[in-house]
């Protein structure tokens, strides 16, 4: 018997003969209102039917009128956003947004609440980035001396145990209960998690531990301005130095600003923030002088722009003086992309991140 040749692997699906090939698709996040009516869901997805589109995971939100249905989707590529957005509405939705979507997107809430929690776990002062990331939309912000908790349609206020306010707001969208119970959730393990330990980096004979600053590092950090030159401090402030007890008490605020310190023994000889701004942020770092040409200043604005991108920002800038040419070369040894511009003396430079970064 003559032996049959094994078929050939091509790498792809096989089709019957004269089967046409598949259509491109596109995946959607879609968060749209429903009334409180029976058949109301079932309007919205015969409408999205007629578009040829299948649904891959939906979420219902109760609410005190209606619910707040979350879906994504998978449609044909060529359907346009502002034709799904129609059908949504014709179908009886309000408030609707949508957005396009990666796979990661077919995960379930909880499940998604449960990978940020892991990120909690291995940080609790990724607090503020976890609860962007849960309350999908939102601008979040800290309120020092506020000790409220109310959820209120598009505005949300979430208490913390050591005091100070959480504020959410998302305009247009209100946020449902289950987003308010979640966030809770997220701030009452990140209270009882013991805070991470610093990371200890060689430099040269010399040893500093960098960690994020506690408002108990407050006269470490008056202290370290106090022993840099007069130089030193103009070329971080860029002009007249904010060394006040109150100008720098926001930065060891834990939730409102990322700043890092750098420790010898109990000594702070360094310090970095960042400042964040919508889809951007700005980065500034200072070294007490005795610990300048180690690589200290490097370690710490690489971490910086690091958290930064990891925030999923657009750009990040770094304003410093025209002649400081040391800076200009740290920020080309961080691999992005660096801007330059000049005005009045003063060099900007702004890195765009390749590409976020994701745990």
């Amino acid at each position: 018997m003559q032996d049959i040749p094994a078929p050939r692997r091509t790498g792809r699906w096989p089709f019957r003969r004269g089967s046409p090939p598949p259509l491109a698709e596109t995946l959607w996040r879609i968060r749209v209102t429903v009334p409180d009516t029976p058949g109301a869901l079932a309007r919205l997805t015969a409408r999205l039917g007629r578009l040829r589109v299948n649904i891959l995971a939906l979420d219902v939100h109760p609410l005190a009128e209606g619910a707040v249905d979350e879906l994504v989707i998978r449609a044909p590529a060529d359907l346009a956003e502002n034709t799904l957005v129609n059908a949504l509405i014709e179908g009886g939705g309000g408030d609707v947004r949508v957005a396009p979507a990666a796979v990661s997107a077919l995960a379930d809430e909880p499940t998604r609440a449960v990978l940020l929690a892991t990120w909690l776990a291995e940080d609790p002062d990724d607090l503020p980035r976890v609860l962007h990331q849960l309350l999908s939309g939102a601008e979040l912000s800290w309120v020092e001396h506020e000790h409220t908790e109310a959820l209120d349609g598009g505005s949300l206020r979430l208490r913390h145990p050591d005091g100070g306010t959480f504020l959410a707001e998302r305009p247009g969208l209100a946020f449902t209960p289950a987003e308010f119970a979640r966030a809770r959730a997220m701030i009452t393990l990140a209270h009882r998690l013991p805070p991470p330990p610093g990371r200890m980096v060689q430099l040269g004979e010399r040893t500093a531990v960098l960690r994020r600053a506690r408002p108990q590092d407050l006269d470490g950090l008056l202290d370290l301005h106090a022993r840099c030159s007069p130089e030193t401090l103009r070329r971080r402030y860029l002009g007249a130095p904010q060394t006040s007890r109150r100008a720098l008490r926001t930065l060891v605020s834990r939730w409102s600003t990322h700043t890092l310190l750098a420790l010898c023994d109990t000594e702070v000889v360094g310090t970095g923030s960042v400042f964040w701004d919508g889809d951007s942020a700005e980065v500034a770092f200072l070294v007490r002088d005795d610990w300048q040409n180690r690589g200290l200043g490097r370690e710490l604005l690489r971490r910086l722009v690091d958290t930064a991108v990891a925030g999923q920002v657009r750009s990040i800038c770094l304003h410093t003086y025209a002649d400081n040419t040391a800076v200009l070369h740290l920020a080309r040894l961080l691999g992005h992309p660096v801007r330059r511009s000049i005005a009045d003396g003063v060099l900007t430079l702004e890195l765009a991140p390749a590409a976020a970064v994701t745990r």
